[in-house]
């Protein structure tokens, strides 16, 4: 529709500025000449102009996934986007790829990325057009990194010392191996209390992170245990901007029981020339005692108490 306008009155310059205009909105201008006698010719009808909409002043950031990222514009856009080609469009890419959402959206809802690679750095900005189609500038590029993906099982073992554990391995899934993920570590499979491994196989109670290239947690000794007590492990990693995934799935491992010292063999207080009472340190579940003639083998002790 048309409207009554406004004009700059006569000037002598040959330029003019209309201030306090509406974004996206078109404008028909026409400009008329009179000589020196105040005689004017026809005026002249310019072709439709259109201002500009407002240009995005960034980008926010919803749902993160490991493979993709969601976005939006951020800014102040007029309530007629959409009208003629007027849209926002972003865009995304990193050193292996320039990617683009393509298609001229008419309206400034959440779009979302796909197909991307996990835990890796995409810089992404927004463009906004007007009726025409004329772009204003972009909004700056930000960097931002898809999720780590939650790591693959823990597989542990014991060891020959009834004080420790052996971790054997940590799964990447689908993580770069520069990814940073830490172990944690508790006694209850409710995780009242976690603590995490350190790289030198001690337990603190602050995650220490280290890169699946670094094999900081392949075969690594974790010292300082309680004997006969089941350890449960779960692993976490974390992407470029520090967000952590999801926890791994709980593996568990129990210590090795206490080697056992026997501390006295006293005669029984009334049975004495046929039993002998047998006591011993060291923590178990069970326990098993042999006796054995003095030059018994092995294979021909006889099991006395179970």
């Amino acid at each position: 529709s048309q409207t009554t306008g406004v004009n700059s009155g006569w000037i002598t310059n040959i330029n003019y500025t209309f201030y306090g205009l509406t974004q996206n909105t078109t404008y028909q201008f026409r400009v008329n000449t009179k000589n020196g006698e105040g005689v004017s010719n026809t005026p002249y009808n310019l072709p439709l102009s259109c201002t500009l909409v407002n240009a995005a002043t960034g980008v926010a950031f919803n749902n993160l996934t490991p493979t993709s990222i969601q976005v939006k514009a951020l800014g102040e856009f007029p309530p007629n986007l959409g009208s003629g080609l007027s849209a926002i469009a972003l865009e995304a890419r990193n050193t292996d790829l320039d990617y683009s959402s393509s298609t001229w959206i008419p309206s400034n809802d959440w779009r979302t990325f796909i197909n991307l690679s996990t835990n890796t750095a995409y810089q992404i900005r927004a463009n906004t057009r007007n009726q025409l189609g004329i772009t204003a500038s972009s909004s700056s590029w930000i960097t931002r990194y898809t999720m780590a993906a939650t790591p693959g099982v823990i597989l542990a073992t014991t060891t020959t010392q009834p004080t420790s554990l052996k971790i054997i391995s940590v799964g990447a899934n689908t993580n770069p191996t520069d990814t940073e993920f830490a172990i944690a570590i508790a006694t209850s499979p409710l995780w009242t209390t976690t603590n995490y491994i350190q790289s030198n196989g001690s337990i603190g109670s602050s995650p220490e992170w280290g890169t699946f290239v670094s094999g900081w947690a392949s075969n690594l000794t974790i010292s300082g245990l309680i004997p006969d007590t089941t350890y449960y492990f779960k692993a976490v990693a974390r992407n470029g901007n520090n967000i952590l995934s999801a926890y791994s799935a709980t593996t568990s491992k129990a210590t090795r029981s206490e080697i056992p010292v026997i501390t006295s063999i006293q005669p029984h207080p009334t049975e004495g020339n046929q039993k002998l009472i047998i006591s011993w340190t060291g923590k178990g579940s069970v326990y098993q005692v042999y006796q054995a003639t003095y030059s018994a083998t092995e294979n021909n002790r006889t099991l006395l108490l179970d």
